[in-house]
């Protein structure tokens, strides 16, 4: 013979998963507060390179509110989110956020400080393209002390585009260098670090 559970069972039931799910969703941390801890942890040198998770956050948020982007950059269209001083990043990796409204810096200028040998480092450079978690366009060059690259034009959402500087070797540690890194307008020679 087959027992129904009763009515007042299944209520009990339904309110306990209704409450459960409703505290779940109000513990959960709301997209813009996650940008704004990561932009901080950013700022402050305490994280140095996006994980997926935070990509994805970052993308999502600043392609949902056009606002965002301007307001994390300070008023500008393009300009370093982690940690930098002037320009000059405070590890050998920084992290750029550029808006749609940036087509008028088309290359980066950045450069290294003096050591012995730049043969067995490379710079890389990756640019979501403001999609999600795909880098749609990478570069990969040797590394010199002045080097001047040309950006892809930027897409029709915010863009974060990751510079780092690896080593062909394995034995090599390449931490401690900083990379300064400054936007050159269009049919312009000048250099501003930082933001523009």
């Amino acid at each position: 013979m087959f027992y129904a559970p009763g009515r007042g069972f299944v209520f009990i039931c339904l309110t306990y998963t209704f409450v459960l799910s409703f505290f779940t969703w109000g513990f959960s941390m709301p997209d813009l507060d996650r940008v704004w801890i990561l932009y901080h942890e950013l700022q402050i040198g305490k994280i140095n390179k996006l994980s997926d998770m935070e990509r994805i956050v970052l993308s999502k948020s600043t392609a949902r509110y056009p606002g965002l982007t301007r307001e994390l950059l300070n008023s500008s269209d393009i300009g370093l989110i982690s940690a930098n001083n002037e320009g000059w990043s405070n590890n050998s990796t920084a992290i750029i956020l550029r808006s749609p409204k940036s087509e008028y810096c088309t290359t980066l200028n950045i450069k290294i400080p003096k050591f012995k040998d730049f043969s067995s480092y490379n710079i890389e450079l990756k640019g979501n393209g403001g999609i999600d978690n795909k880098w749609l366009w990478k570069k990969r060059l040797n590394l010199s002390e002045v080097m001047k690259i040309a950006l892809p034009p930027p897409p029709g959402t915010p863009e974060i585009i990751e510079i780092s500087i690896n080593s062909s070797s394995l034995m090599s540690k390449f931490s401690d260098v900083r990379i300064y890194i400054g936007f050159l307008k269009k049919n312009q020679n000048a250099v501003h670090g930082g933001e523009v």
